[in-house]
């Protein structure tokens, strides 16, 4: 494996293990029932965690049902995208994500770029 690659790897795997302590945390102070609003809430924290030059893909994260916050660099989004999701045609207006149906797209713009940054820390 070459060295731009391990830093990557690295990189990653810190922001995951961020990922997890702030999701840990949110957990115990809002528990919460609502399956939507638990799974856009890990999506936040993985974004907020998410290093300059990543992205993750919400489609991995929603598909894996686990803590795994999916970090793809930027660079190679959109062959991931094309290679493990072909069929999600319906873009975001707003960021580099993709959908199967005009509805997923809408609950990703709703939760990712509608409500205020942050909203994932308090009760709903």
């Amino acid at each position: 494996m070459g060295k731009k690659n391990q830093q990557r790897r690295r990189i990653s795997g810190d922001a995951t293990g961020r990922f997890l302590e702030a999701l840990a945390l949110v957990r115990q102070l809002h528990p919460e029932t609502d399956e939507e609003v638990l799974f856009y809430r890990r999506y936040g924290i993985a974004m907020l965690f998410c290093p300059d030059d990543f992205l993750s893909c919400l489609i991995c994260m929603e598909a894996s049902q686990c803590d795994d916050p999916r970090y793809i660099p930027k660079h190679k989004f959109g062959r991931h995208m094309s290679r493990h999701h072909s069929k999600a045609t319906v873009k975001c207006k707003d960021c580099l994500l993709a959908f199967d149906t005009a509805a997923a797209a809408g609950k990703h713009h709703h939760y990712a770029h509608s409500l205020p940054s942050g909203w994932w820390n308090f009760p709903t």
